[in-house]
């Protein structure tokens, strides 16, 4: 089954996110949405001790950035013969986020841009989507601007609950692949497994996937590993679970997740 319903944020990096999502859209004859964040000002929100002509200026501007930002990718999308919409979200950072996660869920698939800064509603966003949609995200890297292609995928493999989630996630863009290689990274140089990586290196190639099965012991950490090698590799695309954990009733990203995130290279396919 391939993609048909497709989610894209429209946020300040609409540049990035938009048109790859574009893109991923055209090349399966999906639908896209754009959800775009509403401030609360636009949600009938109002703060007390503001002058009253502070509070119409900022929305009017709000909602000149809302309809520049829905008509630039209603446009990209007619430019690239996909069918889209708008929808918007609205409340404040926690409320959007899980407004957002809930939308998410009614996708295949949701694409978000990396994040260039410590912008609290983004990263609010991707945690949510990525641990309250049960669906998977792909993240565009700021930096790029080529379209959707999956000729080479890379898949990291540690054998774990949200590595094999990915997969199942991924498996419409593997499908379209001239390459797999499916790379299990350990700082133990003597793994613990025989054969680490074997097993589902021949599930994905039972589904007539082209399978490559590589591994690497490093003595860095795995996030810069795997960045390291799909940048070797020529990789289009890299997948993997993603981590994290409950502090304070908030969402933190775990370690590795957070180091591919903030240094990624490429587009990076993520399930929790």
């Amino acid at each position: 089954m391939g993609l048909k319903d497709v989610l894209v944020l429209l946020d300040g990096a609409t540049d990035v996110a938009v048109p790859y999502a574009v893109s991923l859209a055209g090349l399966f004859g999906a639908h896209l949405t754009g959800a775009d964040i509403v401030p609360p000002i636009l949600g009938g929100v109002r703060f007390p001790g503001i002058p009253q002509f502070v509070i119409e200026s900022q929305l009017a501007e709000a909602k000149r950035e809302q309809a520049a930002r829905g008509a630039a990718f209603l446009g990209a999308a007619q430019g690239g013969g996909v069918t889209a919409e708008t929808v918007a979200i609205e409340g404040s950072v926690d409320g959007a986020a899980r407004q957002f996660a809930l939308l998410a869920r009614h996708f295949d698939i949701t694409v978000l841009a990396q994040t260039t800064d410590n912008n609290g509603i983004d990263e609010a966003l991707l945690e949510a989507a990525l641990f309250g949609s049960a669906r998977p995200v792909l993240m565009v890297p700021f930096v790029h601007r080529s379209p959707a292609s999956f000729d080479r995928v890379m898949v990291a493999w540690d054998r774990s609950e949200v590595a094999a989630r990915a997969i199942a996630g991924a498996m419409p863009l593997l499908a379209r692949a001239k390459l797999v290689q499916v790379v299990t990274a350990s700082m133990d140089h003597a793994p613990g497994v025989d054969h680490p990586g074997f097993n589902i290196a021949r599930h994905l190639a039972r589904h007539g996937l082209p399978v490559e099965l590589k591994v690497v012991a490093t003595t860095i950490d795995i996030g810069n590993t795997l960045l390291s090698l799909a940048a070797d590799e020529g990789s289009d695309l890299l997948v993997m679970g993603a981590y994290g954990h409950s502090r304070l009733r908030e969402l933190i990203l775990g370690g590795t997740t957070r180091d591919i995130l903030e240094t990624m290279t490429l587009p990076v396919l993520m399930a929790h």
